[in-house]
Formats: structure tokens, sequence, C-alpha cells
């Protein structure tokens, strides 16, 4: 067993991994949306721009983004075990507050900017896939040691009154 998550009980465990998975997703999504925005940035496109016949409203992502908080799901982390060997995240929100440059000088910042982003992103990513198999791999350990932990994993069925009771409508 591993020192770092010998205070977590199975279920605890259990959904520090699942929390683990959710923030993955979260931050594959926050990927795409950096990805679109330097593409964006490479073609130098400015205002809006056209992508399978709808119009991406730069004003309405940069809306979407500040509006989230963006670091809850590594918060909700720490809550359970240290975070320390994630690296940190990007200020994603601030790399859609600008408009796209229009110059090619502003073009090229933007572009080195969204770069590091996708950088990060990705050694995030990795990181918390690292964390994410440690977890499973102190489950399986569990289970190994102790098969009847696995019964905690199962819902719980409801329970009739009575001996072999039954329900009528």
């Amino acid at each position: 067993m591993l020192e770092e998550y010998a205070h977590l009980d199975m279920a605890r465990l259990r959904d520090h991994r699942a929390a683990l998975q959710d923030e993955q997703a979260k931050a594959r999504y926050w990927g795409s949306l950096v990805q679109a925005r330097l593409e964006l940035a490479r073609t130098g496109a400015a205002g809006s721009a056209s992508t399978r016949g709808e119009t991406l409203d730069p004003a309405r992502l940069q809306r979407v983004l500040v509006s989230q908080d963006l670091h809850a799901g590594r918060a909700a982390l720490l809550e359970s075990v240290s975070t320390a060997d994630l690296p940190p995240l990007p200020e994603l929100a601030s790399l859609f507050q600008h408009p796209l440059g229009t110059d090619e000088a502003g073009r090229a910042q933007q572009e080195r900017d969204l770069l590091g982003a996708v950088s990060q992103l990705s050694e995030y990513r990795e990181a918390l896939l690292r964390r994410a198999e440690q977890v499973t791999g102190e489950l399986i350990a569990r289970y190994r040691n102790h098969p009847e932990l696995c019964l905690s994993a199962l819902p719980l069925l409801p329970r009739w009154p009575g001996r072999g009771a039954t329900t009528r409508r």
C-alpha cells in the first residue's frame, strides 16, 4: 500500500480516481479550445471565423472561459491528497481576453503564448494520467490483499420488508 493513499478508504480512493478522470477530460477540452485559438492565430483570422458553417465568436468564447473556474477541478483534487507532483495550469482565460493580433508581431506573440499553453496542458494531462494509474494500482493492490473489498464497489440492492417478501401493485 502506498503511504500517500493510506488515509483514504476504498470509497474515497475510488472517488479520487474518478476526480482525476474528470480532470483529464477537462484538460482535453481546454486543450481543444487552445488548439482552436492557435489555428485562428496562425491563419490571421480576426473577429469571427467560420467552421462547419457556424460562426466562431471570440468574444463569446472569452466570456465562457472567463466565467468558468478553470482551476476548480484541481482544487477538488487537493481535498484528498497532495498535488505537488502536478504541474501548474496555464492562465487560459488570459489567452482569450485579447483579440487576435492583426499584425505579424502580434500573431507571433499569441502563437508563442498558445504553444506554451498547449505544452503546459500536455504536461498536466500526463501528470494526471500517471496519478490515475498510481491510484488504480493502489486499488488493485488493496483488492488483491483483501478480496472482500470488491463487495464495497457493488451497488446496494433495496431491502424488501420481511424475508422473501414481494411487492404488490
